[in-house]
């Protein structure tokens, strides 16, 4: 009984609107300055990588409830290839795989304009620079591993808008693969 008064008379699902291409390719723009320091450039490959990579940001950040380190994205899954220009990590186990085994994410060069590549090399150079012992792939200037809500503050701050949120990056990189042509089983 209760559950259909809820239905009945429960509020509509109110759902964050997707990020776009022209709204990632702004906060990339943002912070890319010659005076750019270390969160700015750790801010631009969460974004890029959560775009491009079809994430959802609690997969990419730190959980509000301080989730185990299982479900971090290590360091040491990192590779860059310089030869292909495409960098690839391995995506903790999920409730999604059932093998336990995680997945591997590997990420091109050039995605519609977007030169992905350079943009994660120069933070993964800086982050190895200045924490090269810690295990945690993307880490604030502080050595904390990003939380969602910060990331989530800064994205609205930069496109000054409230209605973008965590699903925000993988419905808006699903929407601009497919409007690139990108095949189903791709994407």
């Amino acid at each position: 009984t209760l559950a259909v008064c809820k239905r009945m008379l429960g509020a509509p699902a109110t759902r964050k609107r997707p990020l776009g291409e022209e709204d990632s390719k702004a906060c990339l723009s943002h912070f890319d300055t010659p005076s750019s320091h270390f969160d700015d450039h750790m801010f631009r490959s969460i974004l890029l990588a959560g775009f491009l990579g079809l994430h959802r940001l609690g997969e990419l950040v730190k959980a509000p409830r301080g989730e185990a380190w299982r479900k971090t994205i290590s360091r040491t899954s990192t590779k860059l290839d310089y030869a292909l220009r495409c960098f690839e990590y391995t995506l903790p186990a999920s409730k999604t795989d059932h093998v336990f085994e995680g997945s591997k994410i590997v990420l091109d060069e050039l995605i519609g304009g977007i030169r992905s590549f350079d943009i994660f090399a120069t933070y993964l150079d800086a982050r190895d620079h200045r924490f090269p012992l810690s295990p945690a792939l993307w880490i604030t200037q502080n050595g904390d591993v990003p939380t969602r809500e910060r990331f989530l503050r800064r994205l609205q701050s930069v496109l000054n808008d409230p209605t973008v949120g965590g699903h925000s990056l993988r419905a808006g990189g699903a929407t601009f693969l497919a409007m690139a042509g990108w095949p189903d089983d791709r994407i």
